[in-house]
C-alpha cells in the first residue's frame, strides 16, 4: 500500500513553516520562511503582504526540493494561519494592495467603541465574541475609508478583503479562490455562528459591503490545489492556529483546558453546553464541516512570550534558555500587572498599563531574573483567572494540555499545576499547530474514504495517533504556599486598577 503524507502550512507570526507528515503525524520534513513585523505606530502592526504570500510560496517550495520525489506522496494540503489578521487584495490580479493588519493591532479603537456602542449583547449573541479592535472588522472598515488603494479598488468593485488565510488561498492556489473558512471568518466579527455566513446586521454596523468579503464555505472543503515541485495536490482544510494546535494530540479531551503558550497564550475548553452569555470568555469555532462544528469556550492573554521579549529582551536576548534557572532560583519575586497589547480575558481592558510591583519587604531594584520571572507568573496567573471563569460557568478542568514554546520551561508547567491544583500534560512534540492541521486532513481523508463503508479503521487510525504522539511529560500538584500568596496579592492589585466602565466585575 502506497504511503500517505499529508503538507500543513502553519503561517505565524514569526514565520511562515510547510511541514510534511505522514499518517501517525510524524514529521518527514520542513521548510521554514522568517516573516518581518512592523510597528509603524504603537497602535499599529502590520506584515507586508507580497512578503507573506512570497513566504508560503518559498516553504513549499523548499520543502519540494527536499523531499524529491517523496513528494508524490502527498495526498492533500491544509492551511492554519493567524485568526485575527487581516489582508486587502485585487479581487482579478490577487495583488496586494495594502499591508496585512496583524491580530495584534488596535488601530482606531474609539472608533471601534462609538460603532459598537449599544451592541454588545448583540454581537456577543451573533459572533459569540465580543467587542476587541483585535478582530478584523474595525480594521477592514478603516482602511475602507483610509487606504487610497483600498477605497480605489472597492470603487471599481475589484477588492476583495478579510482573513489572512483567505488572501494566502488566493495567492497561493492554482484557481486564486476567494473562500473564508469558519475559524478565521468568525475573527472577523462579522461572521454569524448560526448561518455560518456573513452577518447582515453586522457588515451594516461595521459599514463593511458585503461584495468585498469572500465565500464563506466549511473548514473541510475542496479550496483549489496546490504545486509541491512538480506535483498538485488538493487542499482540503483551511482554519486558524490557534484552532488546529488542539487537535495535535487527536480528538479533543473534554474535561481538559488546552493551553498554547506562544507569543501570546491561549486557553480553550471544549464544551457540548450552550452558552449564549459565554462572557468574560469567548465562544469560538474551531471546526465545521458544513454538518457539524465543535466550539470551546476561550480566554486570550495577548502577552506571554511577546511580554518577556518586550519588558526583557532589551537586557537579556537569552532570556529563553536562562528562564528555567531563573524560576528554580528566584524565591520572591516582584508582581507583574501584564497588560502588553491589552489586558484580555477575562478582563478586557484594552488600553491597561503594565507595571512591576516589588517584592513585599524588597529594599532593592528587582534584577532582570526576578522581572522575568515575574512576566512568567503573571502569564500562569492570568490563565487561573480563566480557570476560575470556566468553573464558574459549570466547565471544570480536570487537567491541561499545554504546547508553546513557554510549555517548554517544567518551572512554569509545575507553577500551573501547582496554583490550579490540576495535572498538567505537556506535549513532547513540537509544532502543535501543523501537527493538528495534519490530524484535521488525516480525518478528513479518512472520512471522504470511508463513506458509505466500513469505518471500524477510526479506532485503530486514533490510537495509532496517540502512539506516535509519545507518553507526555506530567507535572502533578504539589503545595506551593509562596505562589499561592503572590497570586492573591497580583489579583487584588490588579482588580484595584480596573475601574468602570471597562467591564464586569470578575473578583466575585
Amino acid at each position: 500500500m502506497k504511503p500517505k503524507h499529508y503538507l500543513a502550512i502553519d503561517q505565524g507570526g514569526h514565520a511562515t513553516r510547510a511541514i510534511v507528515f505522514d499518517s501517525n503525524g510524524t514529521a518527514l520534513g520542513e521548510h521554514s520562511i522568517p516573516i518581518t513585523t512592523n510597528r509603524p505606530s504603537p497602535d499599529r502592526v502590520e506584515h507586508d503582504a507580497e512578503e507573506m504570500a512570497q513566504s508560503v510560496h518559498d516553504a513549499v517550495a523548499g520543502l519540494a526540493a527536499e523531499l524529491g520525489s517523496e513528494a508524490k506522496y502527498v495526498v492533500a494540503a491544509g492551511f492554519a494561519t493567524q485568526r485575527s489578521s487581516v489582508a486587502f487584495w485585487d479581487r482579478d490580479s490577487g495583488e496586494a494592495l495594502a499591508p496585512i493588519a496583524s491580530w495584534q493591532d488596535r488601530r482606531a479603537a474609539d472608533e471601534l467603541q462609538s460603532i459598537a456602542s449599544g451592541a454588545d449583547a448583540e454581537i456577543a449573541r451573533i459572533t459569540g465574541l465580543r467587542v476587541s479592535p483585535h478582530y478584523g472588522a474595525n480594521k477592514l472598515r478603516w482602511f475602507l475609508e483610509n487606504h487610497s488603494k483600498v477605497m480605489e479598488a472597492a470603487s471599481a468593485g475589484r477588492l476583495c478583503c478579510g482573513p489572512l488565510a483567505s488572501y494566502l488561498l488566493a495567492r497561493s492556489l492554482r484557481e486564486s479562490p476567494c473562500y473564508a473558512d469558519p475559524a478565521n471568518a468568525s475573527r472577523t466579527l462579522l461572521w454569524d455562528v448560526h448561518t455560518k455566513d456573513w452577518s447582515e446586521y453586522l457588515t451594516s454596523l461595521f459599514r463593511i459591503p458585503r461584495a468585498v468579503l469572500p465565500q464563506a464555505v466549511p473548514s473541510r472543503f475542496e479550496y483549489g490545489t496546490l504545486a509541491l515541485g512538480e506535483y498538485v495536490v488538493p487542499v482540503t482544510v483551511c482554519t486558524g492556529d490557534q484552532s488546529a494546535a488542539i487537535f495535535a494530540a487527536g480528538a479533543l479531551d473534554e474535561e481538559a483546558a488546552y493551553v498554547n503558550i506562544g507569543t501570546g497564550a491561549f486557553i480553550q475548553k471544549p464544551t457540548r453546553r450552550a452558552h449564549p452569555q459565554a462572557t468574560p470568555l469567548l465562544q469560538s469555532v474551531v471546526w465545521d464541516d458544513g454538518h457539524s462544528g465543535l466550539r470551546v469556550l476561550e480566554g486570550t492573554i495577548n502577552g506571554a512570550a511577546g511580554a518577556l521579549v518586550e519588558y526583557i529582551e532589551p537586557e537579556a536576548a537569552d532570556w529563553s534558555s536562562k528562564l528555567n534557572a531563573w524560576l528554580q532560583t528566584v524565591e520572591n519575586p516582584p508582581l507583574f500587572l501584564n497588560g502588553v497589547s491589552g489586558l484580555a480575558a477575562p478582563f478586557w481592558v484594552p488600553d491597561f498599563q503594565s507595571c512591576f510591583l516589588s517584592s513585599e519587604g524588597a529594599s532593592t531594584e528587582p534584577g532582570i531574573d526576578a522581572r522575568a520571572v515575574a512576566v512568567a507568573e503573571s502569564v500562569v496567573f492570568l490563565l487561573q483567572e480563566n480557570v476560575r471563569v470556566l468553573q464558574e460557568k459549570g466547565e471544570p478542568v480536570e487537567r491541561f494540555l499545554v504546547t508553546g514554546g513557554l510549555a517548554n520551561h517544567d518551572e512554569l508547567c509545575k507553577r500551573l499545576a501547582n496554583l490550579s491544583g490540576c495535572e498538567v500534560l505537556r506535549a513532547r512534540y513540537s509544532e502543535a499547530t501543523a501537527r493538528g492541521l495534519c490530524y484535521l486532513l488525516r480525518s478528513t481523508a479518512d472520512t471522504s474514504s470511508a463513506e458509505g463503508s466500513d469505518r471500524s479503521h477510526s479506532t485503530a487510525n486514533e490510537e495509532s495517533w496517540q502512539a506516535a504522539a509519545g507518553e507526555p511529560d506530567r507535572f502533578v500538584p504539589e503545595a506551593a504556599p509562596g505562589l499561592h500568596k503572590r497570586y492573591e496579592r497580583w489579583h487584588t492589585e490588579l482588580m484595584q486598577r480596573i475601574a468602570p466602565p471597562h467591564g464586569q466585575d470578575t473578583s466575585k
